[in-house]
């Protein structure tokens, strides 16, 4: 909720640079733990 409430509330203090570098580093590996989590509690879905 911190980030979201900077970004929607305090725009013109976001450094764009820093939410691209989370965007293009921080995003695929926290798909991959979030899709691995989801396979150990709902096997039958994968």
């Amino acid at each position: 909720m911190g980030a979201r409430d900077i970004m929607a509330h305090h725009y013109f203090e976001v450094d764009a640079d820093e939410v691209f570098s989370i965007v293009k580093n921080d995003l695929e590996p926290l798909k991959k733990a979030i899709d691995f989590f989801k396979s150990q509690l709902f096997p039958e879905s994968h």
